[in-house]
């Protein structure tokens, strides 16, 4: 929703998007990119490397306690049709739908806030890191989306549940990848 009401006219400058997310669009980006990550656009090739260093970057400037999410001059003086940001908006308010009806910002809040969430930012840093090591395995990509999906989740809603359910997963995963591994070595 935050989205649609960036900027005034027929187009709007992706500098304005993230303004109107303002602290939030670390949270926000994370979420978005993960989602993406979830996508057949997986099977892209070279799009989960982008999509992981994408996740590490805003991970990193969180991290380091940036109060707006850094990005280079030319990807912020882009500009967008008012009907492709509603299109991307309503195409999103579906999973944001999910987390409206799902979480609840009165569970586990204290999970959401500093140290934690330096730790969940941390942890899906070195998640988008691994991203373009483990793109020729197939599925493995998708799998660390909706780990770092569900850390954003956490992270957009204060839902200290889903940070639970992060760190669970992330566990998980690292049981599989490391048998995985194992395996193919």
């Amino acid at each position: 929703h935050q989205v649609r009401g960036a900027g005034t006219g027929p187009t709007v400058e992706v500098r304005e998007v993230r303004d109107r997310l303002g602290r939030g669009s670390f949270a926000s980006g994370l979420l978005i990119v993960a989602l993406l990550v979830v996508t057949p656009l997986s099977a892209v090739p070279g799009f989960t490397t982008l999509a992981g260093l994408i996740i590490a970057l805003v991970c990193i400037q969180f991290i380091l306690g940036r109060r707006t999410l850094w990005l280079p001059q030319f990807i912020l003086r882009r500009r967008i049709s008012r009907a492709r940001l509603n299109s991307a908006a309503a195409w999103l308010s579906r999973p944001v739908l999910f987390l409206d009806r799902t979480a609840s910002a009165n569970r586990l809040v204290a999970l959401t806030r500093w140290p934690f969430s330096g730790i969940y930012y941390g942890l899906c840093m070195v998640l988008g890191l691994m991203m373009p090591l483990l793109e020729i395995i197939p599925v493995t990509s998708s799998l660390l989306g909706v780990v770092i999906a569900t850390f954003g989740a956490a992270l957009v809603t204060r839902d200290g549940l889903f940070a639970v359910w992060g760190l669970g997963l992330f566990v998980a995963l690292g049981a599989a990848v490391s048998a995985l591994v194992a395996i193919i070595l």
